[in-house]
C-alpha cells in the first residue's frame, strides 16, 4: 500500500493509538466499579486497649443483604459470641455485627460481600484487644 488509505505504513500508529485509547477507556475503573473497602472497623492490625461493641466494613457500594457476611474468629479459629451480621439499614454500603466483650488476644474478620453489579469481595484482616500472651 501507498500509505494513504487504509493500514498502510503511516496510517497504522494512528489508528492503533486511536484503537488503545478506546480500550483503555472502556477498560478504566470508572467504567468498572466494584464494592471496594473503604473503611475495617476495628482497623486492620488495630490493638485495642479495650473491646470493641462492634465490627464493620464500608463498601464503595451498595452490597447485596442475603449475600454478604462477617465472621468474628479468635486465635483459636473458634467463634467468641456475637450477633449476627447485617447490612445496616440506614446504610446499605456498611456491613456491622455486634459482639460482646472479647478478651484479650488475636482475632480475625472474614468478610465476604456481594456487589449490586454481581461482583464478590471477600477477604479477612485481623486485630487485637489488650496484651497478646
Amino acid at each position: 500500500m501507498n500509505g494513504k488509505r487504509g493500514w498502510g505504513r503511516r496510517g497504522y500508529p494512528r489508528r492503533l493509538a486511536a484503537w488503545g485509547a478506546i480500550v483503555a477507556a472502556l477498560w478504566s475503573p470508572i467504567a468498572w466499579p466494584h464494592a471496594g473497602i473503604v473503611k475495617f472497623e476495628p482497623g486492620r492490625r488495630a490493638v485495642l486497649r479495650a473491646s470493641p461493641r462492634h465490627i464493620s466494613v464500608a463498601f464503595a457500594e451498595t452490597i447485596e443483604p442475603a449475600y454478604s457476611s462477617l465472621v468474628l474468629l479468635d486465635a483459636k479459629g473458634k467463634e467468641p459470641p456475637h450477633g449476627k451480621s447485617h447490612v445496616e439499614p440506614n446504610d446499605p454500603k456498611r456491613l456491622l455485627m455486634s459482639i460482646e466483650p472479647l478478651a484479650p488476644g488475636a482475632y480475625t474478620v472474614r468478610y465476604k460481600a456481594l456487589s449490586l453489579d454481581g461482583h464478590v469481595v471477600s477477604g479477612e484482616y485481623g486485630f487485637s484487644v489488650g496484651p497478646i500472651r
